[in-house]
């Protein structure tokens, strides 16, 4: 069911979960200026954010938290309580990078309640899963597992390849971590299936 997660995505998402981040960059900044030209700021907010992580993942920290600020509050502005949890989410990942941990899990947790909110099981999932993470660097590893396997569970029933390759991989990182590296072996094959 991957198929249908990826044939929902733009051009430039599908640039963006490729690993072409320059490409997805142009095409999103082009946006952007026609979003802006046509004042629609609903369509700058969410190009905002997808800015922001494309330059979290290209290590521009900086100007990653920016665009993100700003997705974020033009959203809280806006009213769009749907988009929310993305942005935090988007946000969280930044602050796990630059190692700001507690930052980090305050932003997954406004994440996740955003999506509850919204009944998003997608987005409670993603930002449990990110929640996992955190634990892991905290040492807190069941609560690490269980962010992870809820990651995993959300993805298989929602068909979403991406999010359930994500969570063997991840709690295949566990099983290393924890000195246990023959249990990882079988969940990394998964992961890479």
């Amino acid at each position: 069911m991957e198929t249908s997660v990826a044939a929902s995505r733009t051009p430039a998402e599908s640039l963006y979960f490729a690993g072409d981040y320059q490409q997805a960059r142009r095409l999103w900044s082009d946006s952007l200026a026609a979003a802006t030209a046509a004042a629609d700021s609903a369509t700058e907010a969410r190009i905002l954010m997808w800015l922001g992580l494309v330059s979290w993942r290209l290590g521009e920290y900086q100007q990653a938290r920016t665009l993100g600020e700003r997705s974020l509050a033009l959203k809280r502005t806006l009213r769009m309580e749907t988009e929310m949890s993305r942005s935090e989410n988007a946000l969280g990942l930044l602050a796990l990078s630059e190692g700001r941990l507690v930052e980090a899990g305050t932003l997954f947790e406004a994440a996740m309640r955003s999506a509850q909110a919204q009944s998003d099981t997608q987005g409670v999932s993603r930002a449990a899963g990110n929640l996992g993470l955190v634990y892991t660097q905290l040492g807190d590893f069941d609560r690490a597992r269980a962010g992870f396997e809820q990651l995993g569970t959300a993805g298989k029933s929602l068909g979403d390849a991406r999010a359930e390759g994500n969570a063997l991989n991840n709690l295949g990182m566990l099983s290393v971590k924890l000195g246990d590296p023959v249990a990882a072996l079988p969940l990394l094959r998964q992961a890479r299936a």
